[in-house]
């Protein structure tokens, strides 16, 4: 896998971005970041992938003033690099995954995890473009 660090140190727009945490992908290099102080994602594509990237960017600008979905701020498309909002919040998996938690609260969240899919399959289901 690629290091963000080469991205970091080799383009000049990225040279103020600290990154504060990696989070674990199969394919795309993800990390939660300050840039300028403000806590971004960045998404940074495999180059076979940037049709992934487009598809994304489209889905957030199109959903995310009425879904619960990060803001894309930049497609960087020379870089292969989203860079959205970060959303605050614990992990669905952590929660789950959490021996320290009663059932009814793991089951609150599963429940709050589906009624955000409707949300989302409703929004986009008119949409021919994005029809899953």
């Amino acid at each position: 896998m690629r290091d963000i660090k080469d991205l970091l140190d080799t383009v000049d727009r990225y040279k103020n971005v600290r990154i504060q945490k990696r989070f674990d992908s199969k394919k795309n290099t993800v990390v939660y970041a300050l840039i300028n102080d403000q806590p971004r994602i960045l998404k940074w594509y495999v180059p076979g992938l940037k049709q992934n990237m487009d598809i994304e960017f489209t889905v957030l600008k199109k959903g995310f003033s009425t879904l619960a979905i990060p803001s894309p701020f930049e497609k960087d498309t020379e870089n292969n690099v989203l860079v959205m909002s970060y959303i605050l919040g614990e992990n669905v998996c952590d929660i789950i995954n959490n021996p320290h938690l009663s059932l009814d609260e793991k089951k609150k969240a599963v429940f709050l995890l589906a009624d955000w899919f409707v949300r989302f399959h409703t929004f986009f289901k008119t949409d021919e473009y994005f029809r899953i």
